[in-house]
């Protein structure tokens, strides 16, 4: 468990609207990331989105779906990503989102994630 707990990387920060936490998982030449997605306002949170992109030699294969996130509600998302090399890649994004109170969906940029192929292998 404290080995799966050191891999964990935040992806945005704690006063963002939604708090993103990723943890990725090498089965054989597949990456899965499971991200987990914290609601920190005191409003429903609708169409909570993580739009996902890569550089590299990896291959985004299914995205995350869209959720609602009631005040203070957490879920867990994950995508699959394919790996054609063992060249580091990155992986980075957003999450789109929108509140009742306003008319346009709201976004904030998640922290890249560097993956080195060769660090997961055993």
């Amino acid at each position: 468990f404290a080995e799966r707990l050191a891999k964990v990387q935040q992806m945005t920060g704690l006063a963002d609207p939604v708090y993103v936490e990723a943890f990725l998982q090498v089965h054989s030449f597949d990456l899965v990331l499971e991200m987990m997605m914290i609601n920190r306002t005191q409003e429903t949170l609708q169409n909570v989105l993580i739009e996902l992109s890569t550089q590299g030699d990896l291959k985004l294969v299914d995205r995350p779906a869209a959720v609602t996130l009631l005040p203070g509600q957490q879920t867990m998302v994950s995508a699959s990503i394919k790996v054609a090399s063992t060249e580091t890649g990155i992986i980075f994004g957003y999450v789109t989102y929108e509140k009742r109170s306003a008319a346009d969906k709201e976004c904030t940029v998640l922290n890249e994630l560097h993956v080195d192929i060769l660090d997961y292998i055993e």
